[in-house]
């Protein structure tokens, strides 16, 4: 059905793609597709603001708590300033569900890292560690609540117009710590991390789950400690290692390997903070609230 009156804010009689009580959407084109969805650009036909719609099509209903479990995650953290909220969602068939995010023309901190590898453009010291202080403040109130992100990643990191760091993608979150009590567990887990933490930023542990081990909310820290270093040197110190085709399981247990550039402009404080992340071992790895001190005595 074609608009009959259309203006900025709007199309009066034009038929919605998807609405919810209280907003009708259009979709405009499609921006991102990944593993188990799509985003579109979408737009509230009445108000004429822009969204970011994660469409996710389940096989089977049986996935259908996966789904509403990453709602909750996102309506739980979704008031830190630096975590995307949530803003409404829709189910237009039975199968199928519409999440809707504001909208970052920015895009993903690993969309600008791709470009500014290509020029071997750095970041500025100083906007690494403000992305850093957000997003490690994020997570200090994700795990004060006893939850692990598990896939902190370029990819999940958005920026605002104002290049403030968001996170985002809740659906691989988890309540910690999980205990490997025998050799299913240990499958099922690392089965588990396979599908929900990105490999070259994977923490050691979930490559190997030990029976009578802990997995606890340290996977983030890893994880982050990766980011940290993407942040720096635009990739993960293992992205060359799965690219090569070589083993990142094996790569993990040595981080003493890690190549620092010595042209990068940082400072030895930072590249000493994230050496210090990059604990093989759960109990020595820092806390969060120990990297964010950590980050806001440098940033001060």
């Amino acid at each position: 059905m074609s608009s009959l009156f259309c203006s900025p804010m709007g199309c009066l009689f034009s038929r919605p793609d998807i609405e919810t009580p209280t907003r009708r959407f259009k979709v405009k084109k499609l921006i991102a597709t990944g593993g188990f969805s799509e985003v579109h650009l979408a737009e509230d036909m009445d108000r004429g603001e822009k969204f970011a719609m994660k469409k996710i099509k389940l096989v089977e209903e049986r996935e259908m708590a996966k789904v509403k479990w990453e709602i909750d995650m996102h309506l739980k953290f979704g008031s830190h300033a630096n975590v995307v909220p949530l803003i409404c969602d829709a189910r237009p068939e039975e199968l199928e569900f519409c999440l809707f995010f504001p909208f970052y023309s920015n895009g993903s901190v690993a969309a600008l890292q791709e470009k500014n590898r290509s020029t071997n453009s750095y970041i500025a010291q100083s906007e690494v560690l403000s992305w850093m202080e957000g997003i490690s403040s994020a997570l200090s109130m994700i795990h004060s609540q006893s939850f692990a992100h598990r896939d902190i990643k370029p990819h999940n990191i958005l920026l605002t117009s104002d290049r403030k760091p968001m996170l985002t993608d809740f659906g691989s979150s988890v309540l910690m710590p999980i205990h490997i009590g025998d050799a299913r567990e240990s499958q099922l887990r690392r089965d588990e991390a396979a599908e929900m933490s990105s490999m070259p930023y994977r923490a050691p542990e979930l490559f190997t789950c030990e029976i009578d081990s802990d997995v606890t909310v340290a996977v983030d820290i890893w994880s982050l400690a990766c980011l940290f270093y993407s942040f720096c040197y635009f990739i993960s110190p293992f992205d060359s290692v799965y690219e090569k085709g070589n083993s990142i399981a094996l790569a993990v247990q040595s981080p003493n390997m890690i190549q620092y550039p010595t042209e990068a402009p940082y400072d030895d404080e930072v590249v000493d903070l994230i050496k210090g992340m990059f604990s093989v071992e759960v109990t020595t790895r820092p806390s969060i609230d120990s990297v964010l001190q950590k980050i806001n005595t440098l940033v001060n």
